[in-house]
C-alpha cells in the first residue's frame, strides 16, 4: 500500500516540471564542468587543490 506524500505532488504543471528540469540540468552541468576542470589539472595541481580544500574544511580552533 502506497502512502500519499506531501513531498511529491500528484499533479504538476508543465511550468513547474520544466523549472525542476532546468535546475537539475544546471546542477548536472556544473558538476560535469568541475569534474572536467579537475581532470585537466596536472597531478601536482590536483594535490595542491585537495590540500586547500582539506585546509578550508578543517574546523577552526580558537586557542
Amino acid at each position: 500500500m502506497l502512502l500519499n506524500s506531501s513531498i511529491i505532488p500528484e499533479t504538476m504543471s508543465l511550468e513547474t516540471a520544466l523549472s525542476i528540469s532546468v535546475v537539475i540540468a544546471a546542477l548536472l552541468a556544473s558538476v560535469v564542468t568541475i569534474m572536467l576542470l579537475f581532470a585537466g589539472l596536472a597531478p601536482s595541481q590536483r594535490r595542491d587543490l585537495i590540500r586547500l580544500v582539506r585546509h578550508l574544511r578543517r574546523p577552526r580552533r580558537d586557542d
